[in-house]
């Protein structure tokens, strides 16, 4: 593995040709041919190389996790709290990891586990006794990404500053990219390894180009850590801590009765700031966001749209009675009720299956400081409903799309996170209506 001040680029493609295996009972001969062309910048120092290979720190054999926690309490403590802790051994990355299509490669454990047994094993071969590690829950594999993972290399403790404390206990090299948003992309910036030919496929994650694109466009030079590890916080949470989520997003709510039209007009406002990529970020195939908006009546039944007619009607009085609110443009008239919209990105063989003529699918989600509004206009047939008319909207973080929820067997509690929820409720003058 590529070392110390060593550069590679985020965007490498790599090209695996196995040419010929000649098979016999003693021996086997690969010829592999490697090829990494450049492709796009931005580039990242060498700490973790996107998972194409594992790590060997070589350190001694005492330096282990809990070696380090002997004088890093803290950090140690709080890193025992982490997703980087349990990456190894999580429910969703060991279904994934084991499932026969997509899974079942090296390149999966060198990101999850980067220091592994796998050193000379490439990145698109199964690794060894894979089944086997799961099973026992090997020690290599519940150490996930850990101490000295990201603090390790040569035998020398990597650190942002040389204290006397820290020479005395252990070789010590100062290594400033440690406190850098690339390092972060050493990991969280890579594509998937195509099964046809090794090769790099569409990337999986793009937050450190994201993350750029938000600096050039008026973001600032922050870093991941500021948002991640505030005070050098180990924890680092991300999409699966909701006051994380919840601190990065707001979400408004308000209704209006429309007694010309018989409509009810629920607008639902959605901001995003202090984040530095799309959201929902992370995995484009799997991380979703929902947005729920319905109606109720007083006793809590839902409302339905009801159907009106004839629409053009609707479209020749429809200036007149929203002439006063700016974002008219934004309005439509719903014909399904509840509404739920869908905020993801699907990539390659994920959005088109087979079909490789098929179109691509928009990118809806949301962008750093983005604000998206949406305005419903819901026929309602008000005999028939009880005051008040309550209306609710709620914003749904899914760790797996679900269509891979169902592939790798979770049920929707496990996958969905309810992040934000508002609820407003009018009672509309139902003294002019008549009963049909």
């Amino acid at each position: 593995m590529f070392l110390g001040n060593s550069k590679t680029l985020v965007r490498t493609s790599l090209g695996i040709l196995v040419v010929a295996f000649l098979g016999a009972s003693t021996f086997a001969v690969g010829l592999v041919f490697l090829s990494f062309v450049e492709t796009s910048q931005p580039v990242t120092p060498v700490l973790f190389d996107h998972g194409l290979t594992a790590l060997d720190p070589q350190a001694p054999t005492q330096w282990t996790n809990q070696w380090c926690g002997s004088c890093h309490s803290q950090e140690y403590e709080q890193w025992k709290q982490s997703r980087h802790f349990v990456a190894g051994i999580n429910d969703n990355f060991r279904k994934q990891c084991l499932a026969s299509a997509f899974g079942r490669k090296q390149w999966c454990v060198n990101c999850h586990v980067p220091i592994n047994p796998g050193l000379n094993v490439l990145p698109s071969q199964e690794p060894e006794r894979l089944d086997e590690a799961f099973a026992s829950r090997q020690q290599w594999l519940t150490n996930g990404v850990d101490c000295l993972a990201c603090h390790v290399r040569d035998g020398h403790v990597l650190v942002t500053h040389i204290t006397p404390k820290a020479k005395t206990a252990h070789p010590v090299r100062l290594a400033p990219e440690l406190g850098t948003a690339e390092f972060c992309a050493g990991c969280h910036q890579f594509g998937f390894i195509k099964l046809s030919d090794g090769s790099i496929g569409e990337q999986q994650q793009a937050s450190f180009e994201e993350f750029l694109h938000y600096r050039v466009t008026g973001g600032g030079e922050t870093r991941c850590h500021d948002c991640h590890m505030p005070d050098g916080d180990h924890v680092m949470p991300g999409g699966y801590s909701l006051p994380m989520l919840r601190n990065a997003l707001d979400l408004e709510l308000s209704v209006q009765w429309h007694e010309d039209l018989k409509l009810v007009q629920v607008s639902v406002g959605i901001n995003v700031s202090g984040v530095g990529h799309q959201v929902p970020g992370g995995e484009h195939f799997y991380r979703v966001l929902t947005l729920h908006t319905t109606l109720a009546d007083a006793q809590g039944t839902p409302i339905d749209a009801k159907p009106i007619a004839p629409e053009r009607n609707f479209n020749d009085q429809r200036s007149t009675s929203l002439a006063q609110n700016p974002e008219s443009h934004s309005t439509k008239l719903v014909k399904t009720w509840p509404q739920i919209e869908t905020f993801r990105q699907r990539m390659g063989p994920f959005e088109r299956g087979v079909d490789l003529l098929a179109k691509p699918t928009q990118n809806t989600r949301l962008q750093p400081g983005e604000e998206r509004r949406f305005d419903y206009l819901v026929p309602v047939d008000l005999t028939r409903t009880n005051a008040p008319i309550k209306a609710r909207a709620e914003l749904w973080y899914h760790i797996l799309a679900e269509e891979e929820a169902i592939e790798f067997e979770f049920t929707v509690d496990e996958v969905m996170r309810l992040v934000l929820s508002e609820e407003t409720s009018f009672a509309p003058d139902k003294s002019q209506q008549q009963t049909p």
